[in-house]
């Protein structure tokens, strides 16, 4: 237990007063030049997360960057930074230990606190740039950081992966906000990594954040913000789905915490307090499909539907066909489903272009696909999801795309071609190896039943 307390970690390792390794690290420090130590500090007040050049150049904003990349290079050179990949740096857990030590020895509050805003307003950047990216989904946006965004066109930088290599630094400036009293960045934060998180099912690190967000919303004193917070968390929980953490009533929960906050009928409402009604009451109805109780869910996406009254919001009303779809699928009734689910993709189609488009019509070929498993017509859900992997590739949605050649692996081995369901699942398990997703190990469990000629459960 002690090795897990930063102090008492470098007193166990106090084994020689002459040589033991603080002391060894004390030395090490005291010849560093003055660019170098200055970055060493500011590492160790940085959280021990792995960490890229432009975190860097972040934490020494006050310096040139000839200076920096020299003194990253010394720290390297005197072993206090690892190397780990392209771009990619981290500092051994007594390295950063020492480094934080000697960065409350050296540096005043003040400074401190500098440098703490710094690596909160970097994150929140990266966030806020990743969301634009990936959605033209409405947000809160006081600041008008997203109103003022430019969505870069189709090619470039892979932002889902760009934030996966961030994810553990992203995570720690939300608790840094918070802990920093930068209440509002705590909460824009959780509302940047909203679709970054969602795509990839990090539900322990989004439910973890957005109670942090939540705490920020409130302090703040921002009611719409609070009720984002409140709706995002309760998607958290719908999303992972624990029964044994007792996640439908945790959803359900946050959810009617939110619509207290924006319920209809209150006077002089905003077009945002409408628009997180409807949300929230599409993920009501996303909550009674959970449940297994699709006349309910139906009831829910009419509310929805009805909240928007009003509103242009073409992209809301496409979702809502969308999620309607396993409702009627659960009923039998199929097409309907397939309606619903033609209505979604030229809904979305008619949004313009984009990689967040691209997702959504994937999306509904596959679940159009899972219809089509449902009433028996597995030759046409291989139909489907030839259609959905192709709009998805285009889409930086590494998870989605993953769990699309899962499932065409599933029935193209249903319909006995074990080659073709081979090669889907290990595509499957190499994209959630790529993003750090659990579920690599469902492709694994895939393919060492078909290696062993066994059938699948």
């Amino acid at each position: 237990m002690l090795l897990t307390d930063r102090r008492s970690r470098q007193e166990l390792l106090t084994m020689d007063d002459a040589h033991d390794l603080p002391s060894a690290l004390d030395a090490t420090y005291g010849r560093l030049a003055a660019e170098a130590a200055l970055l060493y500090r500011r590492l160790g007040i940085l959280a021990r997360v792995d960490f890229q050049i432009d975190t860097v150049f972040a934490l020494t904003r006050d310096r040139q960057p000839t200076a920096t990349r020299r003194a990253l290079h010394t720290l390297i050179s005197a072993r206090l930074v690892e190397r780990e990949g392209v771009d990619t740096y981290r500092l051994h857990p007594l390295v950063h230990d020492h480094a934080a030590t000697v960065a409350e020895r050296d540096e005043d509050d003040a400074e401190r606190a500098v440098v703490c805003e710094r690596i909160v307003r970097y994150y929140l950047r990266t966030a806020e740039s990743g969301e634009a990216a990936l959605s033209s989904r409405w947000r809160h946006d006081p600041m008008g950081v997203y109103a003022s965004a430019v969505r870069p066109a189709g090619e470039g930088v892979d932002t889902e992966r760009e934030l996966a290599r961030r994810r553990a630094g992203l995570l720690a400036a939300v608790h840094l906000a918070q802990d920093s009293g930068l209440h509002a960045e705590a909460w824009r934060l959780c509302q940047g990594l909203w679709t970054f998180y969602l795509r990839t099912a990090s539900h322990a690190e989004w439910i973890e954040s957005h109670r942090v967000g939540l705490a920020g919303a409130q302090a703040c004193g921002d009611r719409l913000a609070t009720a984002r917070m409140h709706y995002q968390l309760g998607f958290a929980y719908l999303d992972r789905w624990s029964v044994e953490e007792d996640d439908p009533r945790r959803a359900r929960e946050q959810f009617d915490a939110a619509l207290g906050l924006v319920r209809s009928g209150t006077p002089g409402r905003s077009e945002g307090e409408r628009r997180t009604e409807s949300s929230v009451l599409e993920g009501l109805g996303l909550l009674e499909q959970k449940l297994r109780r699709p006349r309910y869910a139906l009831d829910r996406f009419q509310q929805a539907e009805a909240a928007l009254d009003g509103v242009t919001h073409p992209r809301g009303l496409a979702l809502l066909a969308y999620h309607r779809a396993p409702a009627f699928t659960a009923l039998g009734r199929h097409d309907d489903a397939e309606r619903t689910l033609r209505e979604a993709r030229e809904g979305f189609a008619a949004l313009g272009q984009g990689k967040d488009i691209a997702l959504n019509i994937g999306k509904s070929w596959m679940r159009y696909a899972q219809d089509r498993v449902a009433c028996e017509q597995p030759r046409e859900a291989v139909l489907a999801l030839e259609s959905a992997i192709s709009e998805l590739a285009k889409a930086d949605a590494a998870y989605v795309l993953a769990t699309a050649h899962l499932l065409r692996g599933d029935v193209s081995r249903s319909l006995g071609d074990d080659g073709r369901a081979a090669a889907d699942w290990e595509r499957a398990r190499a994209l959630f190896t790529e993003v750090r997703s659990g579920r690599a190990e469902e492709a694994r469990a895939r393919l060492a039943v078909s290696d062993d000629g066994g059938d699948l459960q």
